[in-house]
């Protein structure tokens, strides 16, 4: 007949352990699906395949959070699907969430700013790194790149000698 109180107690814990283990195989499964894709994605540019890299990526977008690694993962398959506005977005996301990546986050954005002929934002972003990092090669060589392009020629001339102090000519 009756429930007694203690019946209705072991029915709401047993109601409990089937819900809660319910949650902990959809989040376990949502993160083994995660890390399929990303897994996949990796794959895909090491293929140079940068179409699927970007599709995969792409769906990675909204789990990313706070994981640096997946933003780079998708700013590296952004870059290779030529979609530079993701790319730009992807990198400064793992810029901020990897502080001792900013620099080459920002040297890359410089990149793919002079690719799109986006003089100031290029120069913006290497005058970033270079303030903080000026033994920066990459960005020396971008600036000298950058600087011939637009006929700066003292510019060029002063970081052409950087280059070649550093003996990274």
């Amino acid at each position: 007949g009756r429930v007694t109180p203690v019946g209705w107690g072991l029915l709401v814990l047993g109601l409990a352990v089937v819900l809660g283990g319910y949650g902990l195989s959809h989040r376990w499964s949502a993160a083994a699906e995660r890390s399929q894709r990303v897994r996949q994605c990796r794959a895909a540019l090491a293929k140079q395949d940068f179409q699927t890299a970007w599709e995969l990526a792409s769906t990675l977008r909204a789990t990313a959070n706070d994981d640096p690694a997946i933003w780079r993962l998708i700013a590296e398959a952004a870059e290779g699907a030529q979609r530079p506005d993701d790319a730009i977005a992807a990198w400064r996301r793992w810029g901020e969430l990897h502080p001792a990546g900013r620099n080459d986050a920002a040297t890359r954005i410089a990149g793919l700013e002079m690719k799109r002929f986006h003089v100031s934002a290029a120069e913006a972003a290497l005058n970033q790194v270079l303030e903080s990092a000026p033994e920066q090669v990459t960005a020396l060589r971008l600036r000298a790149q950058l600087w011939s392009v637009l006929g700066r020629s003292e510019g060029l001339i002063a970081t052409l000698f950087q280059l070649v102090k550093l003996r990274q000519f």
